[in-house]
């Protein structure tokens, strides 16, 4: 299935599957990123990734270059622009913005079967989360994923800004439901621009298969 854009439309979106790949093939400097010893799953996570991220900026309105990947993994855009990409199984989602518009984006998804271990909690949760999660039992595993995966695209939004990795619980969450979307709470300074208790939003939703979160944090010159 398509995946719709959840950001307003100064952002470019793409949401691609294998059956767009076609002949695709990435920029032979996107190629390098890739290890010859990649295996053909990963080669056509790396495709599909490529694919979504060239789309995404040319819905942003700006000539696609190639996406490379810095020392940490994380794709390095170009100049003047922030992005994320992700993939799950035969799907990818790329998002992208001027930096005058977002100061960093981030997109997840995961898929919602097969269920996961129920302990796996006590890595990701933080003590109000993991409550949030066991108050109905049969929406325990899909809202753990929720967790998880919002915590996933904030982190992506963040990263790239200073540098500074997060812990799933350096991070706090709060979901409301008349938004779809949760508050997010840093207990760890993301940078000095993003200090302990700086509030953001990751919006959550089930798509098909997948659970897909979405995030973007205001550039950095709208804030004091």
């Amino acid at each position: 299935m398509k995946i719709v854009s959840p950001f307003p439309s100064e952002f470019g979106f793409a949401c691609v599957s294998v059956r767009d790949l076609g002949g695709y093939r990435p920029h032979p400097d996107e190629m390098n990123c890739l290890s010859p010893k990649a295996t053909e799953k990963r080669r056509t996570e790396f495709f599909l990734g490529r694919l979504a991220a060239s789309r995404a900026l040319q819905a942003l309105g700006v000539s696609p270059r190639p996406v490379l990947k810095a020392e940490g993994r994380e794709p390095v855009w170009q100049d003047g622009v922030v992005g994320s990409i992700t993939h799950k199984g035969d799907t990818a989602v790329a998002v992208a913005a001027r930096e005058e518009v977002a100061c960093g984006v981030g997109v997840d998804l995961e898929s919602l079967h097969p269920a996961v271990r129920f302990r796996i909690h006590t890595k990701v949760c933080t003590g109000p989360e993991a409550e949030w999660v066991a108050e109905e039992q049969e929406k325990k595993d899909l809202r753990l994923k929720m967790i998880f995966s919002a915590k996933e695209a904030g982190f992506k939004a963040f990263f790239p800004i200073e540098k500074i990795y997060l812990g799933y619980k350096d991070a706090e969450l709060t979901w409301r439901e008349e938004t779809r979307s949760f508050v997010g709470t840093l207990l760890k300074a993301a940078g000095a621009r993003h200090p302990v208790g700086f509030r953001f939003e990751v919006g959550c939703r089930v798509a098909g298969p997948f659970i897909f979160s979405f995030a973007s944090l205001p550039p950095l010159d709208s804030r004091t």
